[in-house]
């Protein structure tokens, strides 16, 4: 019979999450130290919101925590830049303008033929 731990262990288990974990993407050293930076601040933002006895740094959060962390930041990631029907970014559209009801129309604006045209 499985102890607890390794039920849970066993539960919590998700092989598509451990095969991103482990890969290996050629990125940019640019573009990977501008997004560095940004996921820095929010490793401080989350000890700050996590902060306790147990937590000072990040090091300091739950394995489990930075799973749930990495991956809502995967999965915001991949909605932002990758839409799909069903995203909320894909449903948002753009504020139509309402027309102006005082819109005035120059003379240069009316489409008029010319005389000849009407034979």
């Amino acid at each position: 019979m499985k102890t607890y731990n390794q039920w849970r262990f066993h539960e919590s288990f998700d092989a598509d999450w451990e095969r991103i974990k482990n890969m290996n993407l050629p990125v940019e050293s640019s573009v990977k130290s501008f997004v560095s930076s940004k996921i820095s601040d929010l490793q401080d933002r989350i000890v700050q919101l996590l902060k306790s006895d147990k937590i000072q740094s990040f090091r300091d959060v739950p394995p489990d925590v930075r799973d749930q962390y990495a991956k809502a930041i995967v999965a915001a990631t991949m909605e932002l830049f990758y839409p799909t029907v069903d995203s909320v970014v894909a449903k948002v559209e753009p504020k139509k303008e309402k027309p102006d009801a005082g819109e005035v129309t120059m003379p240069q604006d009316e489409l008029i033929s010319p005389v000849a045209s009407k034979g």
